[in-house]
């Protein structure tokens, strides 16, 4: 507040002091000398609108006594600048003229505002300021004008709120649907589960120990809580965490703990949130971890209980990023994540000496042939960097004109491709490592049934144009055969010079991966390259034959013939 009144005071004018004292003294014939000191007892000011105005303030004291008489004269005269219209930022308060304060600039712009208002209402005496051409008239029509916009930011905020609840209120019932579905699949998954125990006599053979009782009215407490609704992005990252969870793991992971510990363990939710299972999980692999198991059903006991589990997982040497927190499992916020605790713990485990126990199953690691979507058989295949040969290459400053944009063109394309190749080995790679198998050839199956559409459409559009260029090419052979050939020789060079760059390039850092890295990446990498190969084998006999003119007899007729039979072989392919 300092700072602001001194930077007031320092744009503080006294020229306009003294021109505000002038028109004062000029109206109500006082002689008004210190400007806020003369002013602060209210009565020359009531004298002021009285002049403006007749009969503004009909009762003042004319010689207040004391500080309570200057605060009502005071009051009396803003009472009746309002009355007169003087606007709201123009207006004074008791305050800036009280002891403590001496706003004097306040004051200053309130009289500048009460001289305007004068103008307004048609006031002819001496006037403060610059002249002001608004009337009274035009400054109700700009209130009005002001008020309907008001009225129109209102209701639009109105509406913008009444959507605002509807969109809550069809998002509350959503929640409470989605809610009531999840506990009815909990509730199907969970019979299942004891269905298959019964009938495969697991429970007996193993002896299991119903710990929890796992009911249809625990479930529905469980999944169908009074959960907060969650809107925007965290919606969207609840259904996705929901949508991509992986209830086959969720089983493993179940099965193992029945394994190691001899509990029974139907839902993750119901049977784990108290924590009794899993330290006897955490005992069963490593005796004595964990001493004392509190059993009482208190909802602080039992989150002690997860707390003495995520310890004795950091004592094993479980990283802290794969560690589930206490409310995902007992609010049930993110059970994927303890899914992978459980996992990280499985694999924790199995590298413990002391660890003999169960284990979970996993897939088998197989190099049988796999059906791509495009139907060509891809077995996997590491290609032997002696299998290698350089190829001599045509120097690009040796086309020129337009042939030299197609090589850049050429360079680009190919350098894509790989970049697109590299990225989806990763990605498949990662799906397979995280999610297993299943993900990563779901994905690769959806990708394929993509791109088999994209390349059926693509090579009809080829066929289509490349009749009516070669078509032109027919027409003009003479002056277009010698383009065209050098054309295609630097594209088939170019090309096939970043190929074979690309696969030694793949085939180094596939053999990397198979010293240094897990074998899951370089299976993957490796059923990649061997696809892009088979393809490439596919696709490159009718595309080399465009350039085989060189040996071809006939003369110019023939290698329009054979680059007419070979657009026609790429348009069938």
């Amino acid at each position: 507040d300092k700072e602001l009144r001194e930077k007031a005071l320092a744009k503080y004018s006294l020229e306009d002091e003294a021109d505000a004292i002038a028109w004062v003294n000029e109206l109500t014939g006082e002689d008004v000398v210190d400007f806020w000191g003369d002013l602060k007892s209210g009565t020359t000011l009531c004298k002021l609108i009285n002049v403006l105005k007749p009969n503004a303030v009909t009762n003042f004291s004319a010689s207040p006594k004391h500080w309570l008489e200057e605060k009502d004269n005071l009051k009396k005269y803003l009472i009746a600048c309002k009355e007169y219209g003087v606007v709201d930022h123009d207006q004074l308060t008791e305050s800036d003229m009280s002891e403590t304060k001496k706003d004097k600039s306040a004051l200053l712009r309130h009289l500048h505002g009460l001289s305007r208002q004068s103008q307004a209402r048609g006031f002819e005496g001496p006037t403060l300021g610059p002249r002001y051409y608004k009337s009274v008239e035009d400054q109700e029509r700009l209130e009005k004008k002001k008020e309907e916009e008001r009225e129109k930011d209102r209701l639009a905020q109105l509406e913008t709120k009444m959507n605002s609840l509807k969109r809550r209120k069809f998002l509350e019932v959503e929640h409470q649907e989605r809610s009531k579905r999840n506990s009815q699949d909990a509730i199907k998954r969970v019979s299942k589960r004891k269905l298959e125990r019964e009938k495969s006599g697991r429970g007996k053979k193993l002896g299991l120990v119903k710990s929890v009782s796992v009911t249809a009215e625990k479930i529905t407490g469980a999944y169908d809580r009074d959960t907060p609704v969650k809107y925007g992005m965290d919606l969207e990252h609840h259904l996705q965490m929901e949508n991509s969870f992986d209830h086959e793991g969720a089983y493993k992971v179940m099965d193992w703990i029945e394994d190691v510990c001899g509990f029974e363990v139907d839902d993750l939710m119901v049977s784990l949130s108290s924590g009794v299972i899993l330290c006897h999980l955490v005992n069963g692999i490593r005796k004595g971890t964990i001493k004392k198991i509190t059993t009482i059903k208190k909802p602080l006991l039992q989150r002690d209980n997860l707390t003495k589990f995520l310890e004795a997982c950091k004592q094993f040497g479980v990283k802290d990023h794969d560690l589930f927190a206490p409310n995902d499992l007992i609010q049930g916020k993110n059970l994927k994540a303890v899914v992978n605790t459980l996992f990280a713990l499985h694999r924790v485990a199995l590298a413990m000496p002391s660890y003999n126990g169960p284990t979970i199953d996993k897939p088998k690691k197989t190099h049988s042939k796999r059906t791509s979507p495009f139907g060509l058989s891809s077995p996997s295949l590491k290609v032997p960097k002696s299998s290698i040969k350089p190829i001599r290459m045509t120097p690009l400053d040796s086309v020129a004109g337009s042939r030299s944009l197609f090589s850049r063109i050429v360079w680009t394309t190919c350098i894509l491709s790989g970049l697109i190749v590299l990225s989806f080995a990763s990605y498949v790679a990662f799906l397979y490592y995280s999610e297993g198998e299943t993900a990563a050839l779901e994905f690769t199956r959806t990708i394929g049934e993509h791109l088999q559409k994209a390349a059926f459409a693509s090579l009809n559009h080829t066929s289509r144009y490349s009749h009516i260029f070669l078509t032109k090419a027919i027409e003009f052979k003479d002056a277009s055969l010698p383009i065209i050939s050098s054309w295609l020789d630097t594209a088939v060079v170019f090309g096939r010079q970043v190929w074979v760059s690309g696969v030694e390039h793949a085939t180094r850092f596939l053999s990397y991966l198979q010293s240094e890295g897990p074998d899951i990446f370089a299976n993957a990498l490796n059923v990649t390259l061997t696809g892009a190969n088979k393809v490439f084998d596919f696709v490159a006999p009718p595309f080399f034959s465009l350039i085989g003119y060189g040996g071809a007899g006939g003369g110019e007729d023939a290698v329009v013939d054979r680059i007419v039979d070979a657009a026609g072989s790429a348009g069938e392919l």
